[in-house]
């Protein structure tokens, strides 16, 4: 009969070999915030070097209205801003930002260097939104099957279970699952509407002291670190919590009635975490952050059946038939999905 030991160390793998996945996208994810800041501080220094002061600017410099060539180069921008977004996926209220800025016929220079660092920061938010429901798609499906193989793997009978495609797991993607009742598309939204207006407010302050390019570039870049940090933050929670959620989904599938706790035990294990770890409840009662993972943001904790099943050189699980099949021990994840996932 196996241990749960044995449950704990399988499930808490498996949850490794999935958070690798949100780490390697976590990489992507600060290089994106990082281009999009070096995009920004070229901008800046561009819009300062156009003025004879190139050290500090006043309010009444970066309120002159574009000239003639500018405002058409700003609008071709404009544009290019405008068809990238439809490309590669843009907020809604944005897009209107973008369409009316286009059809105006003045404009000043602190306006147009406004609209170019917001974009900056809804490119990076835009590009986060499409990589993260890539990467939990990819998360739950992989969860999902990797979770009955290990306990097809480890018990000496399964119940059946029934499959899931692209479609199923998208109505789970888009299910709000924490206390703000926001998905995680509209969380990315909300950090990138924080961020325009932290860069907002870093540019107007900057420009009424006077400050010198360096220093406004530095503050905003800092500010573009602090999103980049948040993204990161998101990343990892909702990959977590989905993963999770294809354990709970799975283990239901399955027809296993009780879970255990099994934290992340290192040296950054948190006391709540720490003191849930082992604990055992009904499947029927799960309630996250009350009984189960995720218990904070960043949480790396997952579950592990409780199963009473005798185990054997040749496990045997039901088809979707009704009909048994078997699992034999060297059987690799691989060879078990082209029959059975």
């Amino acid at each position: 009969m196996r241990n749960a030991e044995y449950w704990a160390k399988r499930m808490a793998a498996l949850m490794d070999a999935e958070m690798h996945k949100a780490d390697i996208y976590g990489v992507d994810v600060a290089a994106a915030y990082k281009k999009a800041a070096r995009s920004m501080q070229a901008d800046i220094e561009r819009w300062y070097a156009k003025f004879a002061d190139n050290n500090g600017i006043s309010m009444f410099q970066a309120r002159r209205m574009l000239q003639k060539d500018e405002l058409e180069e700003f609008h071709w921008t404009v544009e290019e801003y405008i068809k990238h977004g439809q490309k590669n996926g843009i907020d809604a209220d944005w897009k209107k930002q973008l369409i009316n800025a286009s059809s105006r016929v003045h404009i000043s220079h602190y306006e147009a260097l406004k609209l170019q660092c917001f974009q900056h920061a809804y490119e990076a938010s835009g590009s986060l939104e499409d990589g993260m429901h890539t990467l939990l798609q990819r998360i739950y499906m992989d969860t999902y099957f990797h979770t009955a193989y290990e306990v097809q793997k480890g018990v000496g009978h399964g119940a059946p279970f029934a499959k899931i495609d692209t479609v199923q797991v998208n109505k789970v993607l888009s299910k709000p699952w924490a206390a703000d009742g926001s998905d995680f598309s509209e969380r990315i939204w909300k950090n990138c509407a924080q961020l325009v207006q932290e860069l907002d407010a870093g540019l107007t302050q900057s420009i009424i002291r006077g400050d010198p390019p360096d220093k406004l570039t530095k503050h905003l870049s800092d500010r573009f670190g602090v999103s980049e940090h948040r993204a990161q933050t998101l990343v990892q929670t909702e990959s977590a919590h989905f993963a999770n959620q294809a354990q709970s989904d799975n283990f239901k599938a399955l027809g296993v009635k009780k879970y255990e706790v099994v934290a992340a035990l290192d040296s950054h294990t948190c006391p709540i975490c720490g003191d849930m770890d082992g604990q055992q409840f009904p499947l029927s009662e799960e309630e996250p952050g009350v009984n189960a993972p995720l218990f904070h943001a960043n949480c790396r904790c997952c579950k592990a059946p409780v199963v009473d099943f005798e185990t054997s050189g040749q496990r045997a699980a039901r088809g979707e038939d009704g009909k048994t099949y078997y699992v034999p021990e060297d059987m690799t994840y691989n060879e078990w999905a082209k029959q059975h996932a």
